[in-house]
């Protein structure tokens, strides 16, 4: 964690934040999982897995399924139509909703406060 590696775990200690996808920790959610997989098959475990990574990936997962819908030819217009009316899209527990005027996808939240060795528990 940058912050902790920055100011060190003891003026880390205390800082709370608040994230709006599962933890990298959190196996019983099944994108993470699949995350995790992946990461570690690619041969990437320690060197790219993030919080920045997991969030890109939950993007590309996002964007892959509404692709799928989208009319033909697949158009960043038929992408963002067909989003907008997704009134449930479950990336494997981590479900989002685009539908009427919610844009923020999900309502997901979890805080995390850094503990004294410099690790964020939820």
């Amino acid at each position: 964690m940058k912050l902790v590696a920055s100011l060190g775990p003891d003026a880390a200690r205390g800082v709370g934040m608040s994230q709006v996808f599962p933890g990298l920790g959190n196996q019983a959610v099944p994108v993470v999982r699949e995350y995790r997989q992946l990461m570690t098959s690619a041969h990437q475990e320690a060197a790219l897995t993030s919080l920045a990574s997991f969030e890109g990936f939950l993007v590309a997962k996002t964007i892959a399924q509404g692709l799928k819908s989208a009319t033909r030819p697949p158009t960043g217009k038929s992408l963002a139509e067909t989003l907008s009316k997704t009134t449930r899209m479950d990336l494997g527990g981590y479900e989002l909703s685009f539908h009427g005027a919610r844009r923020e996808g999900s309502l997901f939240t979890q805080v995390a406060i850094i503990d004294a060795s410099g690790r964020a528990r939820y």
